[in-house]
């Protein structure tokens, strides 16, 4: 078992910035959980890669989402702010199995918001939700980032992956969200 916070760099994030994103936000949490008095394992690289698990508090496993960007690059070009008002979530992963949200292994995920807090949301309850909103709209695709809201589904060209924006509003009405 590592002592060291692991958060693997993606092939599209050419400056590493998306990375040291992700490892900021997994600090950030750690300290969050101290300050609470939790106690905090690092998950090992086997349930990080394959179960989507960033660590465990008090033995309940967690994903830990860094506030992102709604795309990598603006309508003009230009790279995309890191925002909190919606926050990512995949419904299914590249390579068409079902994305993290729907990952059995996990019980909570952690969305960090710009203000340092995070919104832990219990996985079970954003997976129903989820699978409610995409039924409920037919597997509806967007056209952009910008429109993959609300469950209507965002795809990669060139992946099998599914995803959409909800707002942080939407995951604070979830049944046992709370803010850290």
């Amino acid at each position: 078992m590592s002592s060291k916070i692991q958060v693997p760099r993606n092939e599209r994030d050419a400056d590493g910035s998306c990375q040291k994103e992700g490892l900021s936000a997994e600090e950030d949490f750690k300290k969050r959980v101290a300050e609470r008095g939790g106690v905090w394992r690092n998950a090992n690289r086997e349930e990080n890669i394959y179960k989507h698990i960033d660590c465990f508090v008090d033995g309940k496993a967690f994903d830990i989402k860094a506030a992102k960007r709604i795309a990598r690059r603006n309508r003009r070009g230009m790279k995309g702010k890191v925002q909190d008002a919606f926050h990512w979530v995949e419904h299914q992963g590249i390579t068409g199995h079902p994305g993290w949200c729907h990952s059995r292994h996990m019980d909570y995920l952690a969305f960090q918001m710009l203000n340092g807090s995070f919104l832990v949301v219990n996985r079970a309850v954003l997976s129903s939700y989820l699978n409610e909103r995409v039924k409920f709209l037919g597997g509806k695709l967007a056209k952009s980032q910008y429109t993959a809201v609300d469950g209507v589904l965002w795809r990669r060209k060139g992946r099998a992956d599914a995803m959409t924006l909800f707002s942080t509003a939407q995951l604070l009405s979830l049944f046992g969200t709370e803010v850290w």
